[in-house]
């Protein structure tokens, strides 16, 4: 009951992830729009993880497969995606579709590749970690992206996503540093807490950015 319980929450995260990136008073920019479809694509991709993890038992090896499959989806794909996203953004910089697309393409390669290997399980730890900092250091460094007015109600609901996220995937996740700590209920309540609060920050964060006058230094980068 619990597990179940923690799948609607990570599905209802991501669900309201996207809500929030969309509910703008205006139309969005080109860049601003990319930035928040490229997020509720990752975030579609951890809802698909937790939907199917929701209804579909591993009684035997295809189930298992998909399993698999959508969660290696979820935990190679959709985070890293909105950790770079995010951490362009608060760079100042705007990427085309392609780009990202190819950059999609990149991390399913350094996945499969490293799983090959044999390093899967050190690889996933560490793009946990590096996502878990790109995520704290995209609400730290974004200022020049946004309104001076609106960097609190940004950054602290940003900052105390990327600490559930964080929490989430390198203390309570299948890859998590410590195994013994591992909880599937809480990584999953955790990461859906965690996206609902990161959907709040970058939802406002694209609202303050749409509203940067012209001459901002940033604006041509960012807009």
């Amino acid at each position: 009951m619990m597990l179940t319980i923690s799948y609607l929450v990570l599905i209802a995260g991501c669900a309201i992830c996207a809500a929030l990136l969309f509910r703008q008073p205006e139309k969005l920019s080109n860049a601003n729009k990319t930035r928040a479809l490229l997020v509720t694509v990752g975030a579609g991709f951890i809802a698909i993880a937790g939907v199917t993890s929701l209804i579909v038992s591993p009684d035997n090896q295809d189930s298992e497969t998909m399993l698999r499959l959508f969660n290696n989806l979820k935990n190679f794909i959709g985070l890293p995606l909105i950790a770079s996203i995010l951490l362009a953004f608060s760079l100042g910089k705007a990427f085309s579709r392609a780009t990202w697309g190819r950059w999609v393409l990149v991390l399913f390669a350094l996945f499969e590749l490293l799983r090959r290997s044999g390093a899967g399980d050190t690889y996933a730890i560490a793009l946990e970690v590096v996502t878990s900092i790109a995520l704290c250091l995209s609400f730290v460094f974004g200022k020049q992206t946004l309104l001076k007015r609106d960097k609190a109600s940004i950054r602290l609901p940003g900052i105390l996503g990327a600490i559930f996220i964080g929490s989430s995937i390198c203390l309570l996740g299948p890859h998590a540093i410590d195994p013994y700590a591992q909880s599937s209920d809480w990584h999953n309540i955790s990461l859906g807490i965690g996206l609902a609060l990161l959907g709040l920050a970058a939802g406002r964060w694209i609202n303050s950015n749409q509203q940067l006058p012209p001459t901002s230094p940033s604006y041509k980068n960012t807009k």
